[in-house]
């Protein structure tokens, strides 16, 4: 009763890690929290960027059975837009593992088609940032370092707050490197947000509107 009452009232946001609202981060960090409270949040996911936030949130906090039964009960309803849903889902989940997607070829013949490349391409460029993360580490010259940083910073997103982690020798085998991803945090911040920039203005890849249907703008 409490957290639904914050939910409805609360008019300031509390983001706590990863950027996500405190609100939702509890939902999933009790495991005794009502199974009511994250439907409610799944069915109050309008926006791929709140869809984003709630996958998100399962996952950093150990959330990743209720996410897998979320999405198989999305694929099993038969209903179109709960299958897209299930779908974003699995390519927001940055513990998927379900193998990288090839790259597409010629154009999306159906709208279904084009939903399906939209999740694909979250998947791509997840499996990307840990490559590119990885190598920033291992890699020998420094120039080589380097360059997986300004690739990172192309592909990265939020979801590198739940597989990021800092190599435990890397102050005595990598000392330059560390240095440098400690005083480009910032830099790091930025590029996670500007792979966010429509997430607020679609739903399962697809533009909201105001207008409700093709016959009638409002």
């Amino acid at each position: 009763m409490l957290w639904l009452a914050l939910r409805q009232t609360l008019s300031t946001r509390f983001v706590s890690e990863g950027g996500v609202d405190k609100l939702i981060h509890i939902a999933f960090r009790m495991q005794d929290c009502p199974e009511t409270i994250r439907q409610r949040l799944l069915s109050d996911a309008t926006t791929d960027l709140s869809l984003f936030d709630v996958v998100l949130a399962a996952s950093m906090n150990g959330g990743s059975s209720w996410l897998s039964a979320m999405v198989e009960a999305d694929a099993s309803s038969g209903v179109t837009w709960r299958l897209q849903r299930g779908r974003m889902m699995q390519a927001f989940d940055p513990c998927w593992d379900g193998g990288v997607p090839e790259w597409p070829v010629g154009p999306a013949e159906s709208l279904r088609v084009s939903r399906i490349r939209a999740a694909d391409a979250w998947v791509r460029r997840g499996a990307f940032a840990r490559h590119w993360w990885d190598a920033y580490w291992t890699v020998e010259e420094d120039d080589d370092a380097f360059a997986a940083w300004t690739l990172l910073l192309s592909c990265i997103d939020r979801r590198g707050h739940v597989w990021m982690r800092t190599p435990d020798d890397a102050a005595s085998r990598v000392p330059r490197r560390l240095a440098h991803f400690r005083a480009n945090r910032d830099e790091l911040q930025r590029a996670m947000k500007s792979h966010e920039k429509n997430l607020d203005k679609e739903f399962l890849g697809r533009k909201i509107k105001k207008a409700v249907g093709p016959w009638r703008t409002s």
